[in-house]
């Protein structure tokens, strides 16, 4: 007589995080926190790569093609699988931070269009996310070492704006000589 309304989906188990997924979702904290852990990884990864490599330089030839060219054997398939370990994290990044937008992460392929990748990072890093679950899964608190990195990346652009300023300020200043005669006249005031 009453008709019975019984839903035929199982029961929701429970939604089991790992950052190292592309299942799950990033808030913003944990977005730019991500960030700031893959470049400290990415800077102890290569410092400890290049020190048993014997290639250890403070310079930029770490970072670009020669330097893997010079490999050989077994040390370029290392120094290859930590490279593509960093794509993947990057790609989680991107992936986990569109699903808390409920956007597919197919979207992420944004980033290979050079214009449009500046504005889309912008979207990805300020955009709010979907508040509860969305298809995605359950909101992700961000653990306390995302909220540390993050943090810690926000205070480091805040101390590169400021000292760039005062460095634009220094070499810009209003007591600058500008002509060789002005030189010789305040070197040889005093004599």
């Amino acid at each position: 007589m009453f008709a019975q309304t019984t839903s035929s989906r199982p029961p929701q188990l429970p939604f089991k995080d790992s950052p190292f997924s592309i299942h799950g979702r990033f808030n913003r904290m944990s977005y730019l926190g991500g960030y700031g852990l893959i470049y400290l990884v990415t800077l102890l990864g290569y410092f400890i790569l290049a020190s048993f490599l014997g290639s250890f330089q403070l310079s930029s030839n770490l970072f670009n093609f020669e330097f893997y060219s010079s490999l050989s054997g077994a040390s370029a398939l290392v120094v290859w699988a930590f490279s593509l370990f960093l794509i993947y994290l990057n790609i989680i990044l991107v992936v986990r931070r569109l699903h808390d937008l409920n956007k597919s992460g197919w979207m992420g392929l944004l980033l290979f269009i050079p214009v449009v990748q500046f504005f889309f990072m912008i979207y990805l890093l300020l955009a709010s996310g979907t508040a509860g679950p969305n298809e995605y899964g359950p909101v992700r608190p961000s653990t306390f070492i995302e909220k540390l990195m993050a943090w810690l990346i926000l205070v480091a652009i805040l101390v590169s704006l400021i000292s760039t300023a005062g460095i634009f300020y220094y070499f810009s200043g209003t007591d600058t000589l500008k002509t060789p005669t002005q030189i010789l006249q305040k070197g040889t005031e005093y004599f």
